[in-house]
């Protein structure tokens, strides 16, 4: 038994190196994922967001359903790299969740996997429309750090006004000490950030800069710039 531990971890560390999967390396996650360990299947769900295949997807797919819901939020999370048309309507449900984490995740994998199957497909994306039916659902969302999902989504659909939007619950965030969702944007603002909106990023850092936290404000030095 300890050696067989020994084994799987040496596997999990190997896998946790590579940037493609192989045929046996799907062989040995997809055991992982029907381990009646609910850790271990977590390690398959965080994994096969690398396997980009058929097979990933559908283990992913399986793993959505699972009774643990840190394997369900963490399968749900990695099926971004879906694109079939079951993965898109399964993700769709799933961000009407009532659990705001299985919101959110499945609304930042539906995007991805909405562009996929689009690309797949040859079909026509129609950003302007899923960026209108997300600013249609936010405001019955309750949820902060899921509206800060949905602004994501919808600047990257092109609604540049959704970046004013982050800014604002950044500023409100930080006046009633919600450290959480300042995280969420400052993650946020590194995945966005660009040349366009770079110095309106640049100015609200600054401005913010002295009511964040110790930790917060060598996050923001680091990965931005020193800031002051």
């Amino acid at each position: 038994m300890k050696k067989h531990k020994i084994y799987r971890e040496r596997r999990v560390n190997d896998i946790e190196n590579k940037s493609t999967l192989s045929e046996i390396d799907m062989e040995f996650l997809a055991t992982l994922s029907k381990s009646n360990n609910a850790l271990t299947r977590n390690t398959a769900a965080e994994l096969l967001v690398k396997s980009n295949t058929a097979q990933g997807e559908d283990i992913l797919y399986r793993l959505s359903f699972d009774k643990n819901i840190l394997v369900k939020m963490n399968a749900i999370d990695s099926l971004c790299i879906g694109r079939t048309l079951k993965s898109l309507q399964r993700l769709a449900l799933l961000s009407y969740d009532r659990d705001y984490l299985i919101r959110g995740y499945a609304l930042l994998s539906h995007y991805e996997v909405y562009l996929n199957y689009n690309k797949t497909y040859g079909n026509e994306c129609r950003i302007k429309s899923y960026s209108d039916n997300l600013k249609n659902r936010i405001a019955d969302e309750d949820e902060t750090w899921v509206k800060v999902v949905m602004y994501e989504i919808m600047y990257n659909c092109g609604l540049e006004d959704a970046l004013n939007e982050m800014i604002s619950i950044l500023n409100k965030s930080i006046e009633i000490k919600n450290y959480e969702i300042v995280w969420e944007i400052l993650h946020t603002f590194e995945d966005i950030i660009e040349d366009k909106n770079k110095k309106s990023i640049e100015n609200t850092l600054k401005h913010t800069y002295t009511f964040l936290l110790p930790a917060q404000k060598d996050y923001v030095n680091e990965i931005f710039g020193k800031i002051i």
